[in-house]
């Protein structure tokens, strides 16, 4: 069966630069669907395998369709900006990091690309979100959400920065 489904991509540049491409169904219940691996044609042509999740999923069904290679993600720090300091009994690292996101297809695209920065449970670790591009950032989890609609190939660029205050006698890995 045919089903209407809206296109997006999503990529977490931290974790892997690679774009997945996310089919979103509206009214999926209809469907009467069970939980379970799933088919995926694109335009008539197999794209490869999915699982449905009927139990986990809100009012639109999202079903991965894979990693789409046109539309190109890259992450790197910004060295001129990442230093460490030390001030008193202080240490503070700041980082500066840059996502750029091309989209090389023939056609607009709209993606999600998500971030991180630390947080800390510790007092003794401070964690501040110096700079960042247009975006969403949640201060419970540090995340950083950025919705991006790319015309045929235009590129964006992300960048975000942050510095993280600790005691010069503790070791943090950043």
């Amino acid at each position: 069966m045919d089903i209407n489904t809206s296109f997006s991509y999503f990529t977490v540049p931290k974790k892997k630069t690679d774009a997945f491409l996310v089919g979103s169904v509206s009214d999926w219940e209809k469907l009467q669907l069970l939980s379970g691996s799933a088919n995926i044609y694109l335009d008539g042509t197999f794209v490869g395998q999915s699982y449905i999740d009927t139990k986990n999923t809100k009012d639109t069904l999202q079903i991965s369709l894979g990693v789409d290679q046109q539309i190109v993600v890259s992450r790197k720090r910004i060295e001129d900006f990442c230093k460490v300091k030390a001030v008193g009994s202080n240490k503070t690292e700041t980082i500066g990091l840059e996502v750029i996101v091309k989209n090389t297809k023939m056609s607009a695209i709209k993606i999600v690309v998500e971030e991180q920065i630390p947080i800390s449970s510790n007092s003794e670790i401070q964690v501040e979100l110096i700079e960042t591009t247009d975006d969403q950032y949640d201060k419970e989890t540090g995340f950083l959400t950025w919705e991006l609609e790319l015309a045929p190939g235009e590129s964006k660029k992300l960048i975000f920065k942050y510095s993280v205050k600790f005691p010069k006698d503790r070791s943090v890995n950043l």
